[in-house]
């Protein structure tokens, strides 16, 4: 999930991972009322916008991701060095939530 924050709206993006090949892509725009009356103002630009960007992303990503494939999915892989940091943070919020 990440938020895009703008001086006119916010996006909310979400991914969501179905399987090992597809994920869902949720985004939300949220306007303030007096941006959406103001009449010169033209959200479909900016969401259309949005939507080419999100496109641009998820092809290049796609293309990125090409090929490559876990074939024994029963093995982990190995984490690069950065990843460690997310790892840690999983770990973490796992812990918490098993002591709930």
């Amino acid at each position: 999930m990440f938020l895009g924050i703008y001086g006119d709206h916010i996006r909310i993006v979400r991914l969501v991972p179905l399987d090992e090949e597809h994920v869902e892509l949720t985004a939300e725009w949220l306007f303030e009322p007096s941006t959406l009356n103001d009449k010169k103002y033209n959200k479909k630009n900016v969401i259309d916008f949005a939507i080419l960007v999100m496109n641009q992303d998820a092809s290049i990503s796609e293309l990125n991701q090409k090929g490559v494939k876990n074939f024994n999915a029963k093995e982990e892989g190995v984490l690069m060095p950065e990843e460690y940091i997310i790892k840690d943070f999983h770990n973490y919020i796992k812990n918490k939530i098993k002591k709930k």
